[in-house]
């Protein structure tokens, strides 16, 4: 199976969104009246904060990945820069005769996200909580799996 990735336009925000209807109806959901022309807005209002990919076989749009790129601090403050969230993976119709398939798909969805933010000077990507991502593909892209670290500070004491 021949999988074509590339980085949607700007002036693809309609495409970004029916992806993201697609997202919600294969994992279950059912995405409000409105929906799409809503998130088109919200994702052309974004920009460049939240470049988005598609994946194509056989010229039939068939996933996508969305980053998140976080705010750079000021140059020569802080750390070097931290990894691009990956928001949104989307790869298939769900269904254990599409698993495989799923796996390809996001595998060189998140290959060519990878290899742009890096190429941006990123730190790699870090997958999103509740975002979910196959076994196989974390493994085939050496992906790292770290403990929760998290610390949070409540907003009174």
């Amino acid at each position: 199976m021949d999988v074509r990735v590339r980085r949607l336009a700007e002036d693809e925000a309609l495409l970004a969104g029916a992806l993201h209807v697609q997202a919600i109806r294969a994992a279950g959901g059912t995405p409000e009246p409105g929906h799409l022309d809503r998130f088109a807005v919200a994702w052309l209002a974004a920009g460049p904060a939240l470049p988005q990919w598609v994946a194509e076989v056989d010229g039939t749009h068939c996933g996508t990945v969305m980053l998140r790129l976080p705010v750079p601090l000021p140059p020569g403050v802080g750390a070097p820069r931290p990894p691009a969230d990956v928001v949104l993976l989307y790869a298939g119709p769900p269904g254990e005769e599409h698993v495989r398939r799923r796996e390809l798909v996001a595998r060189d969805l998140l290959d060519a996200a990878l290899g742009w933010a890096t190429a941006q000077g990123w730190s790699g990507l870090e997958v999103a909580a509740g975002v979910s991502v196959p076994a196989t593909v974390l493994d085939e892209l050496g992906a790292r799996v770290h403990p929760e670290q998290r610390r949070v500070l409540p907003a009174s004491c």
